[in-house]
């Protein structure tokens, strides 16, 4: 058992004990370690964009003229 998968477990709401002793069948487990793991690359990309966003503004003034 991986942090990850318990990190998945519990971010999406789902009982520990039933992951940790296979209630849950391993095609949801997968499946939920998936949906997690891109809500994070949206997340960061996101995160992304608006540093990006903001470091054009400084660079270039308040905003377009």
């Amino acid at each position: 058992m991986s942090y990850s998968e318990w990190d998945a477990c519990v971010e999406a709401g789902l009982d520990l004990w039933a992951w940790e002793t296979g209630i849950y069948p391993k095609d949801f487990r997968v499946r939920v370690m998936a949906f997690i793991g891109l809500k994070h690359l949206v997340d960061l990309h996101s995160q992304d964009a608006l540093a990006r966003a903001m470091h054009n503004k400084q660079r270039h003034g308040r905003g377009r003229r």
